[in-house]
C-alpha cells in the first residue's frame, strides 16, 4: 500500500524534476563456480526521489565448465538522490534469469526467477553526459550472481 501511494504521489503534479537514462557498460561478474565478464544495458526514470528501472545483463563464464552464460532482464523500483554533479539510487525488484550450459556437459539452458538488486552510483558530467557504477545481484535458488559494471550514462540528468 505505501509503494502504491509513493508512486502516485511521484507521478503527480508539481516541479518537473523527472530524469531519464541509459546506462550501457561493461563489468564483471561473480557467483557460484562463476567468474566472468558481464555487458549490460539499463534504462532508468526518476521522479522527485522515487526511480524505476529496467535492467539487461549478459554474462560470460571464464572458470567453470558447467554454466557457459548468463542473460537476465529484471525491472525494478526504488529511491534516488541526484544532486548538481553526484546520482545515488537504490532499487529491488523482480529478475528472469537464463542460464546457457556448455557443450561439453551435456549442453541444454535452464530459467530461474529471482529477487534482482541494483544500486547506481554516478558522477554527472554535463547535464546529459555521466559516467558511473551499477552494482547488481540475482538471487534465487538455482544460480545467484552479482558483480559490477562500469557504464557511460546518457539522458536527462538534471
Amino acid at each position: 500500500m505505501v509503494v502504491l501511494y509513493g508512486l502516485s504521489d511521484c507521478m503527480g503534479q508539481g516541479s518537473d524534476d523527472s530524469r531519464f537514462w541509459l546506462n550501457i557498460g561493461r563489468g564483471a561478474t561473480v557467483g557460484s563456480r562463476f567468474l566472468g565478464s558481464a555487458t549490460g544495458a539499463s534504462f532508468s526514470y526518476s521522479k522527485a526521489s522515487y526511480i524505476v528501472s529496467s535492467r539487461f545483463l549478459e554474462a560470460g563464464n571464464l572458470v567453470s565448465q558447467q554454466t557457459r552464460t548468463i542473460s537476465e532482464l529484471a525491472l525494478l523500483i526504488g529511491i534516488n538522490e541526484t544532486q548538481q554533479f553526484t546520482s545515488l539510487s537504490g532499487s529491488i525488484g523482480l529478475g528472469y534469469m537464463l542460464a546457457k550450459q556448455d557443450e561439453r556437459m551435456g549442453g541444454g539452458s535452464f530459467t530461474e526467477w529471482g529477487f534482482a538488486v541494483e544500486i547506481q552510483t554516478f558522477l554527472i558530467i554535463t547535464p546529459i553526459f555521466g559516467v558511473g557504477f551499477y552494482t547488481f545481484t540475482n538471487v534465487n535458488k538455482e544460480k545467484s550472481f552479482g558483480g559490477i559494471v562500469l557504464c557511460l550514462r546518457v539522458g536527462k540528468l538534471r
